[in-house]
């Protein structure tokens, strides 16, 4: 989490909604770590900053396993932009969006 901002917002596919602000974030993925053991591999195409500013694309692969032996593997294949800025010499993630790459 300390690579986030606390104003972020993560904008997944439809029909999930925005989620907004550091408590929902942390929400969410406590709710993933809790239901699935994630197998995750992300890479970064493109990486661009300018000042306090920064953009950053890529792909997320793999599959969230799930922690009930009944239920079948979600597997995931997306691409991401992350919009970061620098806060004090740190940069955290203000803004996610995904979308599926299939």
């Amino acid at each position: 989490m300390t690579y986030y901002a606390t104003d972020v917002v993560w904008a997944p596919p439809a029909p999930r909604p925005e989620m907004r602000g550091f408590g929902a974030i942390r929400d969410s993925y406590v709710r993933m770590y809790g239901e699935y053991s994630p197998q995750l591999e992300a890479s970064v195409e493109t990486a661009i900053a300018s000042g306090e500013r920064a953009v950053v694309t890529g792909r997320t692969r793999g599959a969230l396993i799930p922690r009930s032996a009944d239920a079948p593997a979600t597997h995931v294949n997306d691409n991401y932009e992350a919009i970061l800025r620098c806060e004090r010499g740190h940069w955290r993630v203000v803004r996610l969006s995904w979308r599926s790459a299939s």
